[in-house]
């Protein structure tokens, strides 16, 4: 706001003033208003304040705070002297030298067609306020200048624009009513004058007439009612003058006085469809007349129209009440040529209907309305009401006669997608009684908004000061140079808002920006991803008009802000939409037709988003679920069923039509024919051609060069150079920050196939090139002490015979876009024979190769060490790659399905080595093979590693893990199903022994020679030797004895022992177990997702366990039904289970017996875990309960309401969603006066740790279940990094060390604080605010005052000597006896002040919920919703998620004494946080209309309402937007609704249907029966039924029962060993 200018001072006489303090009741007024030049200019604006007083008064402070922002300094205005408030001083001096009583400058400006100024006091208490006009009582009906041979009715006044001011004539009455307005008599006005018009005696001022019944029946009278201002109103004499239309004479009423301004008459009943019109005669004692309205003698009146018919039930309707002779002349208007026609407009009354209401309207202008569209029969029509009585706001309505439904569902789609669009809604229209409408508008017409400032106030709330521009016929958005009147010129672009000012300089720099392309310039002009959504949207709707949009010209609307100065489109005409003309299959990108949107289209980051806008649009607010509600919703009131089934079927297929034309995958062709599952190409050069993702594409790269894109094709073509043999081309889509999007690849072999081969046998370190293709046709050997290089993009092309033996080392080291090939000779149809290494100690890699046609194995790896990263295989559908007593890691690998064959196989690990397998692909494997089969690893040494790889399934298991320990970290595993192999069954991971074999590793135990024989491990190589080293000798074995080795190598020890020590043994030999860790891995949808059984021990901790098939964790092998298994398989040793998530499993542990807990002869630990409770386990901390996952199992994500979250070990997450590494807990509070801290590290799979402060030097190994624990530190900052070791021995990085929360050490530390408050306690409780001292001594607080009122601070004042001690809590009650007063549940603050009025503490909080408190947790002492622990640590309570908040109703057309009113439901389980969410029934201009403060709640399962008083907005009864966001202003809910009936809500969420009935089973096991009992509480019938497949959902009825007197039920069954599972339902 501006304060006073230097201006004020010119004169000495005001300055006298200045030190004069009085308090006058002296009346100030605005009393003089120059709101529209002549010149148009805004600075020549002023605004004159006049002290009619007898006192000097003091204005100091005061303001103006609507129309215009002004604030005034310390003056004293004397008495009968006014001050003038100037736009601009400068100018004013210009045009008024001599005009000294001036300040200025103000803010804002005056609006042309009317203002409402403001002005109040330093109180803020309003001293006056004027709401001028240009039109009704503050103009003049006149006729208008000829138009196309008729000359129309309008509004003439000179204060508008024609150079004089607006002046008030009479002060001692009131000053807004138009009738007590005129303009200046003297050009320019009379600032700082007196008024040049005014008058002692004013003619008395009618206002308020009104007649009822506003449409009355032939036997009702009317009675016609006014208000009159006078300075002797007693003495003032009122007549009614009233005729028939189409007699001469009126007749004369004497109008009763009823009131001491009131006056009233009556006129007799008329014949149906008679309109008499009518107007008022007020005279005063001496002798002043006026007449209501004031008009010409040829102008119409005041108008009604006597009806004897009864409405049916509908649409609001327009009553448009002409005389027979302006009818009359509107149908002859009608009647002309549409490009010849005239807008000259009749002189009328519009009565409204609608929600139980009829509003009258006189003075109203109608006109026909459109321009090609007048050639139809049914004619549209423009209402323009006075601007001193708008409607509804409106002084503009538009009644389109054409397909009024789809302008309604045009305009409520473009809102819905975010975008401005004028409203549109059906209503009735009657002229003269005659209902208008045809049966192709369904009887209605559309009620639109004018392209006009109106309309732009309402959709632009926060920026309505900018321009709107009507695009005409010639308006193509070509720039037109830098002078205004080419872009002024008619058909161009007519300037619908601020067309007093001739200034189109944002549309110039806009054009200019478009056509040049100035980048810069351009994003500051435009909205890319707005304007590409309202193509879009029309696009959808089927737009058929000829427009700029549909690459024509005209028929579009631009606005731009004054502080979003970026033009947006706006809608028009939307008549033609959904199918009314066609439109269902016409193209898309039709605006790239206009040169310049096709230019801007043209740019790769602008289509990508008309590409992703089209499909976003598609599948939800076009998609059917939403499109035909809306439907309904909207339409269907009023349109036949028949219609609205053509909307829904014309959207589903455009829908369909759209997103069929939207290229969603990266695609390759070429024109060349494919063999051995690669193109083949004769010529060197090649044209490759494809789609690619057009939502998300802006560029294509083919090995790394740019291909040429097409945008509005969302193709792409590129030719290439190829090398001789096969090349890969890598094709790559980006988006436009140039991350990839899509990748695809494909092969094309280039030239001859090779025909010389290589020798048998390397005899020196050689390297193979990419120049020429190589071929083996035979088997090579690489020997020890030579190394093989193999040049990126190098081709090897092997005979039948061919394979590659490595003794010494191979390096074959390709590139992602030039990988190396090996594969058969191109033309031929064999398998080769893959590549071998033996005894190879060499650093083997092989990375971006790729396999082509190998037989099986195409990686044999004995004794050697072999690196593989980026492999892949093609046309192989065997075994891939086998391995003994080998190093092996396989990183970034694609494997293809495969059928009856392994992925991986093998056994043993190299001494020193590791078998690492991450960050791969393994498709599915069928025909009852397994993914990975491995045996051997065993801790200390090195075991198997698998982590972050995706298995999409077999019919057989995942990971079968023979005598091996694992660490299996960060998968995916799921469809691991045997539905399709009757009697079998997978799991993801599988554990057991290996069978005693060659190879294989065995440990003996002897019993019975005292220590004599140790026992000891041992391995029977493929000799079938071993060393025993209790015999000291080496054993051979037969190997005619395999089949039954290990009975034949009992006995044959037992022999030997008993030989050599000469005493009866027991032998017992047994191969390895399987230990496995279990860690952050995702199962979905596997039959098990892991099975234990002999001896294994499964230690599995932050996994999510979903939808197995049977159950979740498998403790032996099921029988086939008779208790017969395929093998003899021994229990496993046990399982511990934390912060795992078992959800919708039918049982999440299976096939464990308790007996075997009971014995211990297996163990089970569950800790803070979601599982239910099936077994009697050690753990604790464990709930049942839907753990709330986002949308398995693409996304296990837990939702901000998940009861997981923050639950699980060590104060992490529950399930698979957690961070990999080390995690601590136990830091310190944020700031703390504590020098010493304990802090607690574990983490999935983490054993042991290392540590760091302030990122020093680490610490030597702990394991973790010793915490850290820091003392004697000083004051400052601390922070704690941490690296972990796995159950594998593998360390976390340093550089990605877990890092703990900071904290600050200050011995000083002293904070006096509220700690906690309840503002709606309980029944019959009181509210209760908590203290708390966070020192370390007492704090006497006597003095502190607490308030929840600033203006009052000293409302609680704590006693003298009022101590609280040290880290202690004070607790104080509400209300008498306590704080005396009490706390408003709704939503207030509290301030907490220090003896001296230094603010200490303050917590603001919205709505409550009754019995929870808000109180400070954690250790940043975050303010939450709690449970009341007064006196004691603050608890938080667990919230669900914004998204469960949902509009549940709306009253839009209350009663007065209701008001408008917004519903909100809470559908979680659990309370909500509404902090920040925002309501608004204005989503695209005012987005934040109300937004919850910090601390609001709503209850669980609760709902909320909220009326127009603390919402501060009203929801449009005729029509209206609303829309629920939350913190972040994304849209929840946005909702177009229609015509609102009186007092009804409109309810989308029911109020409280009533709850599915529960009942709890009781299970028992009864010999070979299972007995179900239940004790319902009510139902007659229920039924019992049973199936053994959860995913077919079949279900069996077992039995139907009626509920005995007892209630208790019951249903027994036999057992007979197959797998059932059993619900009971309640039908009645």
């Amino acid at each position: 706001m501006t304060s006073p200018g230097p201006a004020l001072f010119r004169c000495s006489t005001w300055v006298i003033f200045f030190a004069i303090a009085l308090d006058s009741q002296s009346q100030v007024l605005i009393n003089e208003i120059m709101y529209r030049p002549a010149s148009e200019s805004v600075a020549e604006e002023y605004v004159e304040i006049w002290n009619h007083g007898n006192e000097p008064i003091s204005i100091d402070d005061w303001k103006f705070s609507a129309g215009i922002q002004f604030v005034f300094g310390n003056i004293i205005l004397p008495a009968d002297s006014g001050l003038v408030v100037v736009a601009n001083i400068e100018r004013f001096g210009e045009l008024y030298p001599d005009v000294k009583n001036i300040i200025g400058n103000w803010q804002g400006q005056l609006g042309n067609n009317g203002e409402s100024i403001c002005l109040v006091d330093a109180s803020g208490t309003t001293v006056d306020r004027v709401k001028y006009a240009s039109e009704g009582d503050w103009g003049k009906r006149l006729r208008g200048q000829l138009q196309g041979g008729h000359r129309g009715w309008i509004w003439q006044a000179e204060h508008d624009a024609g150079g004089r001011s607006l002046e008030l004539i009479q002060p001692d009455l009131s000053n807004n009513h138009g009738q007590n307005w005129i303009a200046s008599l003297a050009k320019g006005g009379t600032p700082g004058q007196p008024n040049s018009a005014k008058r002692g005696n004013l003619p008395p001022m009618i206002l308020d007439v009104k007649h009822s019944p506003a449409v009355p029946h032939s036997t009702e009278q009317v009675r016609v009612s006014a208000r009159v201002i006078d300075e002797s109103p007693e003495d003032v004499r009122l007549i009614l003058q009233h005729r028939l239309d189409g007699e001469f004479d009126y007749q004369s009423l004497n109008m009763k006085r009823v009131g001491a301004d009131q006056f009233e008459a009556t006129i007799p009943p008329q014949t149906n469809s008679r309109i008499v019109e009518f107007f008022i005669r007020a005279k005063d004692t001496q002798g002043e007349t006026r007449n209501w309205p004031d008009a010409p003698d040829n102008c119409p009146h005041l108008l009604y129209q006597v009806d004897d018919r009864i409405l049916e039930p509908g649409r609001p309707v327009h009553r448009i009440i002409l005389t027979a002779t302006e009818r009359d002349e509107l149908a002859t208007i009608g009647q002309r040529s549409w490009h010849n026609t005239s807008d000259a407009q009749m002189n009328g009354t519009i009565v409204n209907i609608e929600g139980g209401k009829k509003r009258v309207h006189y003075n109203v202008g109608v006109r026909l309305r459109g321009s090609t569209s007048r050639a139809n029969a049914n004619k549209s029509r423009r209402l323009n009401f006075p601007n001193d009585h708008p409607w509804v706001g409106r002084t503009a309505i538009n009644l389109n006669a054409i397909h009024p439904h789809v302008q309604e569902l045009g305009s409520a789609l473009f809102r819905l997608a975010g975008l401005p669009a004028p409203r549109a809604r059906a209503v009735r229209v009657f002229e003269n009684s005659e209902h208008l409408g045809s049966a192709s508008q369904f009887g209605h017409f559309a009620e639109l908004d004018p392209l006009n400032s109106e309309y732009i106030r309402w959709q632009f709330p926060n920026d309505a000061r900018g321009n709107l521009y009507k695009g005409g016929g010639h308006a193509n958005l070509t720039y037109l140079g830098d002078k205004t009147a080419p872009y002024a010129e008619k058909y161009f672009y007519a300037k619908q808002t601020n067309a007093w000012k001739n200034d189109y300089s944002d549309l110039m720099g806009f054009l200019r920006a478009l056509n040049k392309t100035n980048e810069l310039e351009l994003t500051a002009r435009l909205d890319f991803d707005i304007w590409m959504r309202h193509l879009a949207v029309l696009d959808l709707l089927g737009y058929t008009e000829t427009s700029l949009v549909t690459g024509d010209k005209g028929d579009y609307a631009l606005y731009a802000g004054t502080i979003d100065r970026r033009f947006t489109l706006v809608p028009y005409d939307l008549d033609s939409v959904l199918g009314v003309q066609g439109g269902k299959k016409i193209e898309l990108w039709r605006a790239t037709a206009n040169p310049v949107l096709g230019r801007l289209m043209s740019r790769p980051e602008v289509a990508v988003r008309y590409w992703f806008h089209l499909q976003d649009l598609a599948r939800t607010l076009f998609a059917p679920r939403q499109f035909n509600a809306l439907i309904d919703r909207l339409v269907g009131d009023y349109i036949p069923s028949n219609e609205t089934d053509r909307l829904k079927s014309f959207a589903a297929y455009r829908c369909e039509f759209v997103l069929s034309h939207i290229p969603n995958e990266l695609t390759v062709s070429t024109n060349l024919a494919s063999r051995d599952g690669f193109f083949v190409s004769r010529s060197p050069e090649l044209e490759l051609f494809g789609q690619a993702p057009a939502t998300t594409t802006v560029a294509v790269e083919i090995n790394g060069q740019a291909a040429d894109w097409s945008s509005h094709k969302g193709t792409w073509q590129t030719k290439i150079k190829l090398r001789h043999g096969l090349n890969r081309l890598f094709i790559r889509a980006l988006d436009a920050s140039g991350n990839e999007v899509a990748r695809q690849y494909t092969d094309v072999w280039q030239g001859n196939p090779p025909s010389k081969s290589l020798g048998q046998r390397l005899t020196k370190t050689t390297h193979w090139t990419a120049n020429e293709p190589l071929l083996l046709t035979e088997s090579l050997l690489v020997p020890k002490g030579v190394t093989l290089s193999v040049d990126p993009g190098t081709t090897i092309c092997f005979g039948q015979e061919g394979r590659l033996l490595v003794e010494g080392c191979l390096l074959a080291l390709g590139e992602e876009q030039r990988p190396i090939q090996f594969l058969r000779t191109p033309g031929s149809n064999h398998a080769w024979g893959g590549i071998s290494f033996s005894n190879s100690e060499h650093n083997n890699r092989l990375m971006y190769v790729d396999f082509h046609h190998t037989s099986s194995y195409a990686l044999a790896i004995t004794n050697s060490v072999v690196a593989l990263d980026h492999v892949r295989w093609h046309g192989t559908r065997t075994n891939l790659i086998w391995f003994q007593d080998s190093s092996l890691t396989v990183r970034n690998c694609v494997f293809p399905e495969l059928s009856s064959s392994e992925h991986i196989r093998g056994k043993g690990i190299r001494k020193g080595g590791e078998l690492l397998i991450a960050h791969n692909k393994f498709n599915k494997t069928t025909g009852g093979a397994d993914v990975i089969d491995i045996s051997g690893g065993k801790r200390p040494g090195a075991i198997l590693e698998i982590y972050d790889n995706l298995f999409l399934g077999g019919n057989d298991d995942g990971l079968d893990l023979d005598g091996t320990d694992a660490h299996i970290e960060g998968n995916d595993f799921s469809g691991f199903s045997s539905n399709t192999r009757v009697g079998f069954f997978s799991a993801a991971i599988a554990t057991g022994k290996p069978a005693v074999n060659f190879g294989v590793w065995l440990n003996m135990t002897v019993k019975g020679i005292n220590n004599i024989v140790e026992s000891f491990r041992f391995r029977i190589d493929n000799n079938g030797k071993f060393y025993e080293p209790n015999l000291e000798k080496e054993i051979s074995l037969p190997n005619n004895e395999i089949k039954y080795l290990k009975k034949y190598l009992r006995n044959h020890l037992v022999e030997e022992y008993q030989r050599r020590f000469g005493k009866t043994v027991e032998v017992d030999l047994e191969p390895d177990e399987s230990n496995i860790t279990v860690v952050r891995n995702y199962f979905f949808q596997n039959d098990h997702h892991v099975l234990l059984k002999d001896g294994a021990r499964l230690f599995a901790s932050n996994n999510s366990f979903h939808s197995s098939r049977f159950g979740g964790i498998a403790f032996n092998e099921p029988t086939d039904g008779l208790g017969n298994r395929k093998q003899p398989v021994g229990m496993p040793k046990g399982a511990r289970l934390d912060g795992n998530i078992f959800f919708d499993n039918p049982i999440d542990l299976i096939h464990l017996k308790p007996m075997w807990l009971e014995k211990r002869w297996v163990w089970l630990h569950v800790y803070d875990s979601i599982i239910r409770k099936t077994h009697d386990w050690y753990g604790e901390r464990n709930i049942t309960t839907n753990p709330l996952f986002m949308h398995p199992p693409d996304d296990f994500a837990l939702r901000l309401d998940s009861p997981a979250i923050g639950n699980g070990p060590n104060g992490i997450d529950m399930g698979a969603v957690v961070p990999s590494g080390a995690s601590i807990s136990g830091e310190p509070f944020e700031r703390t006066r504590r020098t010493d801290a304990k802090l607690f590290v574990a983490g999935p799979g983490i054993t042991h740790y290392r540590y760091s402060i302030n990122k020093g030097a680490l610490s030597i190994e702990y394991p973790v279940s010793v915490p850290i624990r820091l003392t004697k530190l000083a004051s400052g900052k601390y922070t704690v990094h941490v690296i972990g070791k796995n159950s594998a021995n593998r360390w976390q990085s340093l550089d990605q060390a877990t890092q703990s929360k900071t904290w600050n050490v200050d011995s000083e530390l002293s904070e006096f604080l509220i700690n906690e408050v309840l503002a709606s306690p309980s029944s019959n409780r009181e509210d209760q605010v908590e203290f708390f001292n966070n020192s370390a001594m007492p704090l006497d607080i006597g003095g502190y005052h607490l308030t929840d009122n600033l203006l009052k601070p000293g409302k609680y004042v704590f006693p003298d000597n009022t101590v609280i001690g040290a880290d202690s809590f004070l607790v104080l009650v509400g209300g008498k006896g306590g704080l005396g007063f009490k706390l408003n549940s709704k939503g207030e603050g509290l301030w907490l002040f220090s003896p001296k009025g230094e603010l200490i503490d303050v917590i603001k909080f919205g709505q409550q919920l009754q019995g929870r408190s808000i109180g400070r947790v954690g250790r940043l002492r975050k303010w939450v919703l709690a449970s009341p622990t007064f006196g004691s640590q603050n608890q938080a309570a667990s919230l669900g998620q914004v998204g469960s908040v949902r509009l549940a109703a709306w009253t839009a057309n209350a009663t007065k004494e209701e008001g408008d009113s917004i519903l909100l439901q809470n559908l979680s389980p659990l309370p909500v946080d509404l902090s920040g969410m925002r309501l608004s029934n204005k989503p695209f201009g005012r987005p934040d209309a109300f937004t919850f403060p910090s601390l609001s709640f709503l209850d669980a399962n609760s709902r909320l309402a909220l009326d127009s008083k603390v919402l501060d907005f009203s929801l449009p009864a005729a029509q209206g937007e609303i829309g629920l966001a939350n913190a972040n202003g994304d849209w929840l809910e946005h909702h177009v609704y229609g015509p609102q009936k009186n007092g009804q809500p409109l309810v989308l969420i029911p109020a409280d249907k009533p709850a599915v009935p529960r009942f709890r089973l009781s299970v028992q096991h009864l010999a070979d029966n299972l007995l179900i009992t239940w004790k319902p509480e009510r139902g007659n019938i229920f039924r019992v039924l049973s199936s053994q497949n959860l995913l077919s959902g079949q279900w069996k009825v077992e039995a139907t029962l009626i509920t005995p007197p007892d209630r208790v039920m019951s249903f027994q069954t036999k057992l007979d060993d197959t797998m059932k599972f059993f619900q009971v339902e309640q039908r009645d």
